[in-house]
């Protein structure tokens, strides 16, 4: 918003940051609830997307499994 008013945006790739919100949105092509398509996603200063609550916890999980294996716990055999 500009002015109070919208602007059409050109893009030269299919994200745009927003410096106040310290966020991007962007356009990713992926399967989210069990539906493949382009979606618009927020990503971070870094470039990376923010997880989704379902990636959230596949990465806590996959630590916890790695954690497991440097105790000498095979997680697969639990």
């Amino acid at each position: 918003m500009q002015a109070e008013s919208y602007t059409e945006l050109t893009l030269e790739e299919p994200r745009i940051w927003m410096p106040r919100l310290e966020m991007g949105l962007g356009l990713w092509q992926g399967n989210y609830k069990s539906i493949e398509r382009l979606w618009l996603r927020w990503y971070e200063d870094n470039g990376n997307w923010i997880p989704t609550p379902t990636e959230q916890e596949s990465q806590r999980a996959e630590r916890l499994a790695a954690k497991l294996r440097e105790l000498g716990v095979n997680p697969d055999e639990l």
